[in-house]
């Protein structure tokens, strides 16, 4: 594994989770002050750690993340503040960086404060075991209900120098469109200025972490950072550099490979959602109608229940407050054409289950308006979703 250098990580057991074999403490350190970027949640009711984290993104400058699960820091008012700025008081002290270039992050129960004394003991622990290849200890360390590690990660050369981009993610449930809990830090060692980093991370977030959905409640928690520290000797300046542009292609894909695992790992989930819309009039208008379906839990029940039931579908789409001309519309299960021309493909139910009996379904969409598209990803609805969240807390 290739990994971005000038990056020292690790990940521990801090007692913030019950269970000694989960780790809950991270810390994400550039060897020198970095460009960051970020984008947070949406939702009005903002964690703590995401009030202070807008503050670091507007400067523009970080050096160190400090990230836990198991305790959301969220609704705990001006003694979750508090606890924040104890955390990076900490950080701080173990590294030596400058107050303003830490960031914080949080994830896990609203509404109980954290152990501060926990935070800052795990925080001197974690700061002494960092190294450049423990990203899969930082990958465990922000899990919650997730089940599986997400990580990606890609690397190029230009001129003759060699660099690297990727990241780790976490998110299982409270997932949702305009980000939605899950956390995302990515890293490359790459240089270039804050603007041209937050329009590549703008863009990636927009097609990726804002086009999954598990069960349509958005997080108090989200965050999606990257940091760029120039550690590779590449220095990128303008938008019209061809290297610019590939690194946000790969930004991009790096993005969507881990929105995908995060769907796939809804909570309860045993099957990933594929929804692919085309023949729109924009692309707007693509990304409504592929949200609609992916979000239906008439359509994530059929899709569990492996059950050809495009109605759901064709009913989804039809709802979703885009016109559309049912007489041109024509959908597919997998490559199986199942409704055309305003009825269905006069076939056996079984000719079209096979498609819905992979652990990956697509469902394809054409509209029949125009040349735009868009897709979107999310989970089936099974029973054990209910089981997870009945007893969350």
């Amino acid at each position: 594994m290739k990994y971005p250098r000038g990056f020292l990580v690790s990940g521990i057991h801090a007692r913030i989770k019950r269970n000694p074999r989960k780790l809950d403490l991270a810390i994400i350190h550039s060897v020198v002050p970095a460009t960051v970027a970020g984008v947070t949640t949406q939702n009005r009711v903002a964690a703590a750690p995401v009030l202070y984290a807008r503050k670091v993104f507007r400067q523009g400058v970080a050096q160190t993340i400090v990230v836990n699960s198991g305790n959301a820091n969220a609704c705990t008012g001006k003694a979750g503040l508090y606890v924040v700025d104890r955390e990076v008081e900490a950080v701080v002290a173990a590294l030596g960086v400058k107050l303003a270039h830490v960031l914080v992050a949080s994830t896990g129960i609203i509404g109980v404060l954290p152990d501060v004394a926990k935070l800052e003991v795990g925080i001197a622990r974690v700061a002494k075991q960092l190294a450049p290849r423990k990203w899969p200890r930082v990958a465990r360390a922000i899990m919650t209900t997730d089940l599986t590690l997400k990580q990606a990660w890609v690397g190029g050369s230009f001129r003759g120098q060699k660099y690297a981009l990727g990241g780790v993610t976490k998110g299982s449930g409270m997932i949702h469109p305009n980000m939605g809990t899950m956390l995302a830090f990515l890293v490359t060692d790459l240089g270039m200025t804050q603007r041209l980093l937050q329009k590549a991370l703008a863009e990636a977030n927009r097609v990726s972490f804002n086009r999954i959905s598990v069960d349509g409640d958005v997080s108090t928690n989200d965050m999606a950072v990257v940091m760029a520290n120039g550690q590779s000797g590449i220095m990128l300046t303008s938008e019209s550099e061809p290297l610019y542009q590939r690194f946000c292609k790969q930004l991009t894909q790096v993005c969507i490979d881990l929105a995908k695992e995060i769907a796939r790992d809804g909570e309860g989930a045993t099957k990933l959602i594929e929804c692919l819309v085309t023949g729109a009039r924009n692309e707007a208008e693509a990304e409504q109608v592929a949200k609609t379906v992916i979000t239906s839990s008439l359509v994530k029940a059929a899709v569990h229940g492996e059950d050809p039931n495009w109605g759901r579908v064709i009913a989804a789409a039809g709802r979703s407050g885009v016109p559309l001309p049912p007489s041109r519309l024509r959908l597919w299960f997998g490559d199986k054409l199942i409704y055309r021309r305003g009825a269905p493909v006069r076939k056996p139910r079984e000719h079209f289950r096979p498609a819905l009996l992979k652990r990956d379904v697509l469902i394809y969409l054409d509209l029949g308006m125009g040349d735009a598209r868009a897709v979107c990803w999310g989970c089936d609805l099974s029973a054990r979703y209910v089981q997870i969240n009945a007893a969350y807390s």
